[in-house]
């Protein structure tokens, strides 16, 4: 038989777990001995107490081709299910341990979640890659992971590229797992990356997601990833929500502001149908602002910034004006088998000696990576305001990375 060492068919074999089969012919008496060894000592191990991060990293599998691991879990007939399946997280550990994810802070913790079977275990592993130091071992790893065999870790990937493009990581690796993301072969992880694209503030993300409108693939709704899709029938049906919502914010923010209450002539939000974003989109994409159009709005703050709960932090403007941005609480949990972040910030400055509240950040118990967006709806000394934030976990609990995007438009003469 000949071998490869393809990541997609290794790890299609990995997780597919066929039934129980004979030792394969091209594994030598040594290799199928180190199988059995294996498995002696993981009886010990579960007897012990279960298997752990640590436990599956010290396995010696270094003669052990991508191949071989892939058939390994199936080499011995009649193993117990439990065997079977900490074999196979045994050797998908080691699987993503030689990989780009191998090199991360946390790689212990994260290629034995990655080796996982549930959702719970892929979802923490997505918690701990939000905690690693972006770079480019981060970013290798987010890229393999886009190429995965599992549709849940290719959406772990494009969630996670989606993050960090908007921290400034521009690179084409992150950006181009985003792009095969939508028209991903599972509708379920186009459908799950549309809902949040737009916040990596890319058109070409933006051109994607139109040419994905013909996109007429049903959902699963009990399928991982994208359960929280429920009530949407395709990927299409996702796709015009997100860009109707777009065009909307676009239109708001081309009104220009005005310190007045008055709404007369404010943009109803409407569905529209896939030709009219269509059209839209061909007519407005060369002037298309992510919603802060440049001859409306100016770019004042495009920064990020370390917060700790209760420690204020000031923030210069591009104008000279200073703003304090103070984190008022950050926790993280999970509800609904979902990792959910609890981020609140508020944004003040000082106008004749007191504080005057510019815009709070921040929606308590959303999925991690929600991006928060607000507009000043009466406008501050500022004038009106446009704020994005966007918050990225550190090593210390109480201390996050805000993404800080800030957009002013004066009051007009």
């Amino acid at each position: 038989m000949k071998r490869t060492s393809a990541p997609l068919v290794v790890l299609a074999l990995l997780v597919a777990a066929p039934g129980a089969r004979g030792h394969d012919p091209d594994y030598t008496p040594g290799q199928l001995a180190k199988v059995r060894a294996c498995v002696d000592r993981l009886r010990k191990i579960l007897r012990s107490g279960g298997l752990t991060p640590k436990a599956a990293w010290s396995f010696d599998l270094a003669e052990f081709t991508p191949h071989d691991l892939g058939h390994a879990p199936d080499l011995i007939r009649d193993l117990p299910p439990e065997l079977k399946e900490a074999l196979r997280r045994v050797c998908l550990t080691t699987y993503y341990r030689r990989g780009p994810a191998g090199r991360l802070k946390r790689a212990r913790k994260i290629c034995f979640l990655l080796g996982g079977a549930s959702d719970t275990d892929w979802l923490r592993a997505f918690r701990l890659l939000r905690r690693e130091e972006p770079g480019k071992d981060l970013e290798r790893a987010v890229v393999a992971l886009g190429r995965d065999a599992r549709p849940q870790l290719r959406a772990v990937a494009a969630r996670l590229a989606t993050t960090l493009i908007l921290f400034g990581h521009r690179s084409e690796g992150l950006l181009g797992t985003v792009l095969a993301s939508l028209t991903d072969r599972d509708p379920n992880v186009a459908a799950t990356i549309a809902f949040n694209a737009l916040d990596t503030r890319e058109k070409r993300v933006v051109d994607r997601m139109v040419a994905i409108l013909a996109d007429h693939r049903a959902l699963d709704p009990f399928a991982s990833p994208g359960r929280f899709l429920r009530g949407w029938r395709s990927v299409s049906d996702v796709v015009v929500y997100r860009l109707s919502w777009a065009v909307y914010m676009e239109r708001k923010a081309r009104r220009k502001w005005r310190r007045t209450l008055d709404t007369t002539g404010e943009p109803e939000y409407e569905e529209l149908s896939p030709d009219a974003i269509r059209a839209w989109w061909k007519e407005h994409r060369d002037t298309f602002g992510f919603a802060t159009p440049t001859s409306h709005w100016r770019n004042t703050v495009d920064q990020v910034v370390v917060l700790e709960v209760e420690k204020p932090v000031r923030v210069q403007t591009k104008d000279g004006t200073t703003l304090t941005v103070k984190l008022l609480r950050y926790n993280e949990g999970w509800l609904a088998g979902a990792p959910v972040t609890t981020a609140e910030a508020e944004i003040t400055r000082s106008v004749f000696g007191e504080e005057e509240l510019v815009v709070q950040l921040g929606n308590p118990d959303h999925r991690d990576g929600f991006l928060s967006w607000e507009r000043t709806s009466d406008g501050t000394a500022l004038g009106g305001v446009v704020c994005q934030g966007a918050f990225l976990p550190t090593d210390r609990p109480r201390r996050v990375r805000l993404k800080l995007i800030v957009h002013v438009s004066r009051e007009p003469k």
